[in-house]
């Protein structure tokens, strides 16, 4: 968000809001202004597009998902993103790998097509990325005491537990 993107006035640097990149988005990668005015059924009233428009916006809107996706999916499996760099997939989600996110994407768009990952296999698109768990958990410590009893619960007995006469792995016998 802080590296120079270029833009209609040429490449800034600067922080971009939320609302930003949501526009950003919704008029680049999920609409298309020149199919939009090669398009245009009446130049004279904005929002009527000839027919194929819609069809043509769908499949341009499917490989640019599908290309972000492979372009993340290869960056991340090579690790080529920056120490530091925020994780791919949120804490707490259910979606973890690349192959997930197509699979969900697809699923309920692609009517009559059948197993979609075999299709897109075939084409060379095999997303391999899965997000490791322990990069999610969070080894800084907030408070010591808090901490320390936690982890105290979960670790094993003493090894001076274990020399005591009628212990077992169960418990105390």
């Amino acid at each position: 968000m802080g590296a120079p993107v270029p833009a209609a006035g040429g490449a800034r640097r600067a922080r971009r809001t939320r609302a930003e990149l949501e526009a950003f988005a919704a008029e680049r990668l999920l609409g298309d202004p020149e199919l939009a005015a090669r398009c245009a059924g009446n130049r004279a009233v904005g929002g009527l597009f000839g027919p194929g428009y819609w069809a043509a916006l769908g499949a341009l809107a499917l490989k640019r998902f599908l290309l972000l996706v492979l372009l993340l999916d290869t960056a991340a499996a090579r690790g080529a993103c920056p120490p530091g760099a925020p994780l791919l997939f949120r804490r707490g989600q259910g979606v973890k790998s690349t192959a997930a996110v197509v699979a969900q994407f697809l699923r309920g768009r692609l009517r009559g097509e059948g197993d979609t990952a075999r299709h897109l296999a075939a084409a060379g698109f095999r997303p391999a990325y899965e997000q490791d768990p322990r990069a999610e958990f969070d080894f800084g410590v907030t408070a010591l005491a808090v901490d320390l009893r936690r982890r105290a619960a979960r670790a094993p007995p003493p090894a001076c537990a274990l020399l005591a006469p009628g212990w077992c792995c169960l418990g105390r016998s």
